[in-house]
């Protein structure tokens, strides 16, 4: 509003009136007669930020992650702006964000010894901002003037105004050359709620990037030729209607939540095909991809069951992602593609019906196999052989309700017998044992599973033993593994030092690291003289824990011996 529209600053007063007793209300301006019509109790005169401040401001937005002494040149041009900027944090900010994209001396003795610093303008436009404008792109000035045809006060709608740009032929690539719409190479729409169609006419011939990532209104009509097209990303439009895109060149390709949109490609192109990440939510999508990609996601969605019993099974897929989804019958079988690498199960209920299956499968090249969450409505108890998967160096068990045991085996003389695997299992309430006789583990972390008593049969060849907040859990008579080199016991309130774990026997453990265990009382002070490799050795809240007189001395973090203990 202007300062002389009396009647419009009574209407933003009056409201304010009714405020509360004792209730402050702070109104900012650079113009003091708006704090006379305000009819102000009191009126504050900011100072200006102090050069100090501007600077650090300045070099906060114009250096960003750079460091200025980088630019030891730039500086003292730097500092010369900043003065000119009188100690107004605006303009700072306007000029530190503008010089940001210039790193060459001459552009920055521009800005400084431009003659708009010495035009004389009205208090409501200050030279920084001028000199910001001024620096724009033609093509931006065109966009930001396009914009003072409306009235004051005027609120934009974004994807309204980017339409009106493109109806005015405004937007144009970031080449100069003069190139039409129709010649652009990348497109990108991002967060435009209120799209709902595309109008701009005509194709894209030369258009080789297309992104469009949360648009939930639009509905098309995409132009259904893009033969240059070489990388397609869709995010949240779940309103598409396309009944077919054709992409013929298409590289890499990523959908989710995309709606009826359909793609076609010629059968000749699908080895042009290089990376592919698809998510799908019901049958029905599956069948609008003309080839099934690297990487599947099958999120919430109904039937999930004949999808992976047949349709995928002909597939190409690296990586399948299964996530919310609820299995309402047995499986006749689990048809999954010889080619998978990467395989994760989340957040699924009823999976006694998925897991007995696809623990029988064979899969040849799967390297990752991770279930995360779920639900087994009935107690189940998993035992399979390494040999269906004689790949497998990573297998991953975390928050999995109903498993009550675990059985990985290994047949003497089979291949798979060479792997090295990675075991990590956690938050398992209903587990109660694990056997693991004859794997090769370079790790095995087992934490916060409450039930858990039996942990049994480690290859003596692991490396890296975890065992967390599992207070029933006791060892098998045959003690430790021989071979590890790292040891970590923390919350397990019946696992104690005693003889039978072989300490004596560890002679490449290096760290050792034993936590919350209040029932410890002693320590098997020969077998830790044993460990000739220890290099770390940390015991934290044992509060019963006692050393002998005449024991070895313990060490801490600063390699001196502890007070307490002799």
């Amino acid at each position: 509003m202007e300062p002389s529209d009396g009647e419009g600053w009574d209407r933003l007063r009056t409201p304010l009136l009714a405020a509360a007793q004792g209730s402050k209300i702070v109104v900012t301006s650079r113009n003091e007669s708006v704090a006379i019509t305000m009819r102000a109790v009191q009126t504050r005169h900011l100072g200006q930020l102090s050069p100090q401040h501007c600077w650090r401001l300045f070099e906060k937005l114009a250096f960003q992650d750079r460091d200025s002494n980088a630019f030891l040149e730039l500086e003292p041009i730097g500092r010369q702006i900043v003065d000119k900027c009188q100690g107004l944090p605006l303009a700072v900010k306007a000029l530190g964000r503008l010089l940001h994209s210039k790193v060459e001396k001459r552009e920055w003795e521009d800005i400084l010894n431009s003659e708009i610093w010495h035009l004389r303008s009205g208090p409501e436009i200050l030279p920084s901002l001028r000199l910001s404008y001024h620096h724009l792109s033609l093509p931006q000035k065109h966009c930001f003037a396009y914009c003072s045809i409306f009235p004051q006060d005027h609120e934009f709608d974004k994807v309204e105004l980017i339409l009106l740009w493109m109806a005015e032929g405004l937007l144009r690539p970031q080449q100069s050359d003069g190139r039409r719409m129709e010649e652009i190479e990348t497109l990108s729409f991002e967060d435009m709620l209120n799209w709902e169609k595309w109008l701009c006419c005509g194709e894209f011939p030369h258009l080789q990037k297309l992104s469009m990532r949360c648009c939930p209104k639009l509905t098309g009509k995409l132009p259904e030729q893009l033969l240059s097209l070489e990388e397609l990303q869709i995010y949240n439009c779940p309103q598409l209607l396309m009944t077919s895109l054709t992409v013929l060149a298409i590289r890499e390709l990523k959908m989710v939540d995309f709606g009826k949109l359909q793609l076609q490609m010629a059968a000749c192109d699908f080895i042009a095909l290089q990376t592919s990440e698809i998510e799908i939510l019901d049958v029905s999508q599956w069948k609008q991809l003309p080839v099934a990609p690297h990487q599947l996601s099958i999120r919430k969605c109904d039937y999930v069951e004949s999808l992976l019993e047949e349709e995928i099974l002909q597939s190409n897929i690296y990586d399948l992602k299964i996530y919310d989804c609820s299995f309402s019958r047995s499986l006749h079988k689990v048809g999954l593609p010889t080619t998978l690498r990467s395989l994760s199960i989340s957040q699924c209920s009823k999976l006694e019906f998925l897991l007995p299956e696809l623990f029988r499968c064979h899969l040849p090249a799967l390297q990752r196999l991770r279930i995360f969450g779920g639900v087994i409505d009935d107690s189940l108890s998993l035992s399979f052989s390494l040999g269906i998967f004689p790949e497998l160096i990573h297998f991953a068990i975390n928050g999995l309700k109903g498993l009550r045991k675990l059985f990985i085996s290994i047949s003497e003389g089979d291949p798979t017998s060479l792997c090295v695997l990675g075991i990590h299992i956690q938050e398992c309430p209903n587990l109660e044992s694990i056997a693991l006789p004859g794997l090769k583990l370079e790790y095995c972390w087992i934490s916060s599973c409450s039930k858990l008593r039996s942990l049994a049969h480690m290859h003596s060849s692991i490396q890296e033993l975890c065992l967390w907040d599992c207070p029933e859990l006791l060892f098998q008579r045959e003690g430790l593994p021989s071979k590890l080199s790292e040891l970590v016991i923390g919350n397990c309130n019946q696992l104690m030092p005693r003889m039978e774990w072989g300490l004596q026997r560890l002679t490449s453990l290096t760290h050792l690291r034993m936590e919350e265990l209040p029932n410890l009382k002693s320590l098997d002070n020969w077998g830790l003289q044993q460990l000739t490799s220890l290099r770390e050795l940390g015991i934290i809240n044992c509060p019963e824990l006692q050393f002998s007189t005449g024991s070895a001395p313990i060490l801490d973090r600063s390699g001196s011996p502890t007070p307490h203990l002799s």
